[in-house]
């Protein structure tokens, strides 16, 4: 798929996978309590999807931003890809919008 193209993903790769585990952690029942956090995965190999964050152990690796139980258990998450998210009605958060 062209890289142009609107559906263009860079996980498509793994992306069986990705869905597959994220079924998963959506037929858990979530608890009262939820909070949404990201999470950086460890990567050291060359990737055009890391990401830097100097404030986690490591530093290094591909951004997950994850919806989490009370217990740790993982409800949701979204893979980060460095690309701006799909918008339909865009209400002006992204600074693309301005």
């Amino acid at each position: 798929m062209d890289r142009n193209h609107p559906d263009y993903d860079r996980f498509y790769k793994i992306r069986p996978l990705i869905e597959s585990i994220r079924k998963t952690c959506l037929e858990e029942t979530p608890g009262e309590l939820q909070s949404v956090d990201e999470h950086i995965i460890p990567c050291k190999g060359r990737c055009k999807m890391k990401y830097y964050n100097p404030r986690k152990p490591d530093k290094w690796g591909l951004k997950v931003i994850a919806r989490c139980g009370r217990n740790g258990f993982v409800h949701d998450f979204w893979m980060c890809d460095g690309m701006a998210p799909k918008v339909e009605n865009s209400i002006g958060f992204f600074a693309a919008d301005v």
